[in-house]
Order: structure tokens, then C-alpha cells, then sequence
């Protein structure tokens, strides 16, 4: 690259040079530009910083005349790196400046394209991906699952993508932990309404006590519901069993948009008339 500097005072491949001389010869200065630049920063904000990391602490004149980039550019320039966490004032009289250590602004980048990755992967696994099956696989929106594990299995996958469970619960079964742990896991918020007419008290007390919850469950206790199990992964699917009738073992998943959010509506209606839990109180 041959960019010529305003004011024709250095090229860029003079300022690579001149900084390649301070660096190991294994290491390409142009290549560290080039790196620093795929993270979205300017050519600009990656001399910068590098001045920075081989000089030590600058006044913008000094930044300058070690970069080339124009004088009336640096604080702007400066002002950008320090939003991003990279840069720092020194000192006010004389103004100067010093670079974050680098393995700080790594971890700086790091969470930043975690995050982003995490937003995309919830995006395409998440809603194009449940668009996809839909229209690809045509596949029924309501199923009998017979296996348990089966049915865990799929929560595995959904329950990540999810903003959160809401559950009425009669009876204890294995998925319901599990799905619990899954949740709390990935940081999920729970919503749990017991029926209290069909479960002993010191059942959900011993759930509670064996996840650990720290806060994100929050349990609320009803007599008289429906004598089943509601689990809504919202707000992708509800999936309801009958562990009451022991004769056969099944769960039924839907994931029908109506159904789902006529079961939260539901659901919110029932919390409202419900009894707050709270684990330390005595039996």
C-alpha cells in the first residue's frame, strides 16, 4: 500500500518502517494494521494505537509526527479509541495519552463479538430457523412424544433460544427439572405456578433447593388448576403432559404462534390470582 499522508510528509509504507524497526523481524507491522482494522477500526485509529503500544505515553503532536495522520485528526481519533476502551489520558498539562494493554483490548473485542455472535446465533437457530422448518419440513404443529428423553432432547435445543419458561406444575416429572437446569444454565428467567391441591410443599422446596436458583426463578402457588403439567418455552412452544393419568406416558408439543400465546395469556391470568412462594418459609 502506497496511501501517501496529507501534506506528502510519509507513506504508509515509511510508517511501517519506521515501526517495523522496533518489532521482532517475525512480525509484519502492515499485517498488524490490517489485523486491527478487521475489528472495525479506521487505517487512522490502528496507527494510533500502535504508536501508542511502541512508544508509550504521547502528546497528539507527538501522535503525529510518529503516524503521519494529520494533526487536526487526532483528537477525534483519540476520542473514538478511548469510547472503545483502547486508549487513556495521561495527564492534562501537557495533554497526553497511553494504550490499554493489548491483552485488555483483546478481551474488550472479544466480548464485544461474543455478544454479537450470540445475538446471530439466537437469530438464525432461533427465528429464521423455526421459519425454515416450518416451511421446509411442513411439519405438524401438534405431536405426541412418548419418550421422555425424546422430549428433552428438543428442549436442549429450544429452551437456549428462548426468553424464558413459564410453568403450572402438578406433579414433578423428570423433564421439568431438567428444563429448569437448562434454563437457569443459559441465565433464563422462570415463572412457576405450583398446584398446591396435588403437590406437597416440600416438593418444589426440595426442587428449589437443589438448583440453586440465586433469583431468577420466581414461584407462585394456586389450588384448583387443571391437573397437568404446562411448560411454555416462550414463545416458541408449549408442551403439556398428564402425569396424573399413569396408564400412558405421554407429552404433547405445540408450536402453533396462537396456541402458544393464548397458553401465555393464560397462564399471566392464573398468576395474577396465585400465592408468592418463598423457599425459607416454614412448612
Amino acid at each position: 500500500m502506497a496511501l501517501l499522508i496529507q501534506g506528502g510528509k510519509r507513506s504508509l509504507n515509511k510508517f511501517l518502517t519506521i515501526y517495523s524497526e522496533r518489532m521482532s523481524a517475525e512480525v509484519n507491522a502492515e499485517d498488524i494494521v490490517q489485523a486491527l482494522m478487521k475489528v472495525g477500526i479506521s487505517e487512522y485509529e490502528a496507527r494510533v494505537y500502535l504508536s501508542l503500544v511502541l512508544y508509550g505515553q504521547l502528546t497528539a503532536r507527538q501522535i503525529s509526527e510518529r503516524t503521519g495522520v494529520p494533526y487536526t485528526r487526532v483528537y477525534d481519533i483519540i476520542k473514538k479509541l478511548s469510547e472503545r476502551g483502547w486508549v487513556e489520558k495521561v495527564s492534562e498539562n501537557p495533554l497526553t495519552f497511553k494504550a490499554k494493554p493489548p491483552t485488555v483490548v483483546a478481551s474488550i473485542i472479544r466480548r464485544i463479538y461474543e455478544k454479537k455472535l450470540m445475538e446471530i446465533d439466537k437469530v438464525l437457530k432461533g427465528y429464521l430457523q423455526l421459519a425454515y422448518e416450518r416451511r421446509v419440513r411442513k411439519a405438524a404443529t401438534v405431536e405426541i412424544i412418548y419418550e421422555e428423553e425424546e422430549l428433552i432432547r428438543r428442549l436442549k435445543k429450544q429452551i437456549p433460544l428462548s426468553r424464558g419458561l413459564m410453568m403450572t406444575i402438578c406433579d414433578l416429572e423428570r423433564f421439568i427439572e431438567e428444563s429448569l437446569r437448562i434454563a437457569l444454565k443459559h441465565g433464563l428467567k422462570v415463572s412457576i405456578i405450583f398446584n398446591s391441591a396435588t403437590m406437597e410443599v416440600g416438593s418444589i422446596r426440595g426442587l428449589l433447593k437443589r438448583l440453586k436458583p440465586s433469583g431468577r426463578v420466581v414461584v407462585r402457588q394456586v389450588r384448583g388448576i387443571a391437573p397437568l403439567n404446562v411448560m411454555i418455552v416462550a414463545p416458541w412452544a408449549v408442551i403439556m403432559s398428564f402425569p396424573l393419568v399413569k396408564r400412558e406416558a405421554f407429552r404433547v408439543f405445540i408450536n402453533e404462534a396462537r396456541i402458544v400465546t393464548l397458553t401465555m395469556e393464560y397462564f399471566n391470568a392464573i398468576w395474577k390470582r396465585a400465592v408468592p412462594f418463598y423457599l425459607d418459609e416454614e412448612e
